[in-house]
């Protein structure tokens, strides 16, 4: 037996920091790094909100061809771990979504049509779709 997921496409106001403006540079912006090497390494970062209300990413080093990996602690005021994939699997994967729970904190999936997100509750759900890097 397996269990389909559901993806729902959240709104603006449901997905709090995820939404922001700030957020979507920082998409766009590690979304523009692996695209330098044609989505060959993922490339992942904490989304962090700072005490003055900013939010910033905290970059992890370069990733394989198949993953980002990140040894270490969780950065206090981390509102999600973001990171990119090739427009070819724009859905949170099956590892994501674990490790979204393990964690307690949303997983953001960049690709160049979508971004979407594993929750910390397992549901998955799309925040943008094509298009979205326009909206900055």
């Amino acid at each position: 037996m397996f269990a389909i997921g559901l993806v729902v496409v959240l709104s603006a106001g449901a997905c709090g920091d995820l939404c922001t403006t700030g957020a979507v540079e920082h998409y766009a912006q590690l979304n523009a790094l692996a695209a330098l090497t044609r989505y060959d390494s993922e490339r992942a970062a904490f989304l962090v909100r700072r005490v003055d209300g900013r939010l910033v990413v905290v970059a992890w080093p370069a990733g394989g061809p198949a993953d980002a990996e990140y040894r270490g602690r969780i950065p206090l005021g981390c509102v999600a771990v973001i990171h990119t994939h090739p427009s070819r699997t724009p859905q949170p994967s099956r590892r994501d979504i674990a490790e979204a729970r393990r964690i307690g904190i949303p997983i953001v999936v960049i690709t160049s049509q979508s971004v979407t997100v594993a929750m910390p509750t397992g549901a998955t759900a799309q925040l943008f779709s094509a298009g979205w890097s326009r909206r900055q």
